[in-house]
């Protein structure tokens, strides 16, 4: 009793006894060890929990120190006997429900491990898995990210995808929170392609059609340049965590990256429709079709890199001074006239002269800049309005379907089938048992 009260205090116990020739073992007493998690240990896992990564402990400690040990790191209080996992009874899904809800397995084998991480995984689960010792290396294996902790056996190092050098578990928050911010810059940087080559597809198609006008080649080349020189220092941006995984949800960036680049498109019609106005629309004085539009489309392209990144986190200084940069070089372009060639007859016909030289008024430069900001912050606002439509937000995730739970529950059946008439070597019985399920007073399934 001795033994079992310092276990759930979260002791181990070693008996120490002696006996005298062939006479019986005579207890002397009992030695009680404690060994603490590491102080930085529940922290990281509530940090991880946070993230929507939910942790599992496996041990090969009794069950009544599993549940104290996950008392002190607040893992929960569902800490079965890894014998549920073969000799429970279970299979399909109720097996994969249970192994699922668990909080942790007590007295675990190597084999214990594997199965874990293997229904887990047919869960659909990206599962990681740590451990440091030559029997974990089978579930490091099997894991969808194997970490070998701090001192691991070389056989453990061999089959983790990840080998810590340092003490502790920290790094592993750390690890997820950077992969995160780095394919939020990804899918900013994909939204953002899309919607630049569907802006000018867009436009250019549909003004050869209708008014038989298009841009130079020449500015079209600089409007290239100009979007990447300014997305280079995507890298170097300020980027936010997702509190939950990511996945490529390749529907909604479509979406998300069609509307946007209609939108471009609209902007950039609207400012082309005003020419045509009586008064010569956003023009004051003089100024050049071409170098309008070559400056409305930069200005809004380059801006649009700060509505796909999103608002959490502030841009940093590279990604401004690079988009400001190319900005400023493309309002000399409109300015000065650069590449601007001769004025070319429309149908129906500018209201206004263009000037001979390409060169536009200062004040005419300043409402293009007015009227892009103003094109940028409406996208802005339909971008988080679409941010917020909840069918939007999950569309593109992978959701388990009833076909799926169909399928666990014939092969789990089909396994229990196949091996029911094998005995198992610790207790001679049944391998599996049908239609029996335990019946613990802790089991919640």
């Amino acid at each position: 009793m001795e033994a079992k009260d310092f276990a759930r205090r979260g002791f181990r116990s070693l008996g120490v006894a002696y006996k005298k020739n062939d006479g019986e073992w005579i207890l002397l007493g009992l030695l009680s060890m404690f060994d603490p998690p590491r102080e930085d240990t529940a922290q990281t896992i509530l940090e991880a929990a946070q993230l929507g990564v939910p942790v599992k402990m496996l041990t090969g400690d009794a069950i009544a120190i599993a549940k104290e040990t996950c008392k002190m790191l607040s893992l929960g209080t569902k800490v079965y006997n890894s014998e549920r996992l073969i000799h429970g009874g279970l299979s399909g899904s109720v097996q994969h429900d249970f192994v699922e809800r668990a909080d942790g397995f007590a007295e675990v084998y190597p084999e214990h491990k594997y199965k874990v991480v293997e229904m887990l995984q047919q869960r659909g689960h990206l599962t990681a898995m740590t451990g440091d010792g030559v029997n974990d290396a089978p579930s490091l294996k099997k894991a969808d990210c194997g970490i070998a902790v701090e001192g691991s056996s070389e056989a453990a190092q061999a089959a983790a995808d990840i080998v810590f050098l340092a003490p502790g578990l920290s790094t592993i928050v750390l690890a997820i929170k950077t992969a995160r911010q780095i394919f939020q810059r990804m899918k900013a940087y994909v939204q953002y392609r899309i919607a630049l080559c569907l802006h000018l597809e867009i436009y250019l198609t549909l003004s050869m059609i209708i008014i038989n006008e298009t841009v130079r080649a020449d500015l079209i080349v600089f409007l290239a340049l100009f979007a990447d020189l300014a997305t280079v220092a995507v890298a170097y941006d300020n980027a936010h965590w997702e509190p939950r995984p990511v996945e490529w949800q390749l529907p909604k960036i479509w979406i998300m990256s069609v509307i946007l680049g209609i939108l471009l498109a609209a902007g950039t019609w609207i400012i082309r429709g005003t020419l045509f106005l009586t008064n010569g629309g956003i023009v004051q004085n003089f100024g050049s079709v071409q170098e309008i539009l070559f400056l409305q489309i930069a200005l809004t392209e380059n801006w649009l890199i700060f509505v796909t990144r999103g608002a959490r986190t502030w841009p940093s200084w590279q990604l401004v001074g690079a988009i400001f940069g190319v900005d400023v070089i493309a309002t000399l372009f409109c300015l000065f006239g650069w590449l601007s060639g001769s004025p070319e007859i429309t149908s129906p016909p500018d209201s206004w002269v263009q000037s001979q030289n390409g060169w536009t008024d200062i004040v005419t430069v300043v409402k293009v800049w007015l009227y892009s900001f103003g094109v940028t912050v409406f996208i802005a606002i339909i971008y988080f309005i679409l941010n917020k439509l909840s069918w939007l937000d999950n569309l593109g995730r992978k959701n388990r379907s009833k076909k799926d739970t169909m399928v666990e529950n014939v092969l789990g059946h089909l396994q229990k089938l196949a091996i029911e008439h094998e005995k198992d070597i610790k207790t001679g019985k049944n391998r599996f048992i049908l239609m029996e399920k335990a019946t613990d007073s802790d089991d919640d399934i």
